[in-house]
């Protein structure tokens, strides 16, 4: 067998994949004039895959992630236009990829 055979049994056995997603801050915050400072963490449900890119996205703003963080505090955002603020994780491992 060689390398790229073992490589799609383990992701087959052990997939790659996002466990959780959050924000220190609720998803209903009262109206303000006080910028917010999310911090983002997440964690990853398998450790087999070595992560080799994480990426965040909020709008037109991306985000590259130190491989081995999972933590990102975000910069100060305005509340007082009242729109939503939405924030999408990816992250590369191994040769797999997940949103």
């Amino acid at each position: 067998m060689d390398l790229s055979d073992y490589a799609a049994l383990v992701a087959d056995k052990y997939p790659f994949g996002i466990s959780s997603f959050s924000s220190n801050k609720s998803s209903v915050i009262e109206v303000s004039t006080t910028p917010i400072t999310p911090v983002l963490t997440w964690n990853y449900k398998n450790e087999k895959h070595i992560v080799t890119e994480q990426k965040v996205t909020s709008g037109s703003t991306t985000k590259t992630v130190s491989v081995g963080t999972e933590t990102l505090t975000w910069d100060p955002i305005d509340i007082s236009s009242h729109k939503t603020i939405s924030f999408k994780l990816t992250a590369k491992a191994d040769e797999g990829e997940k949103i």
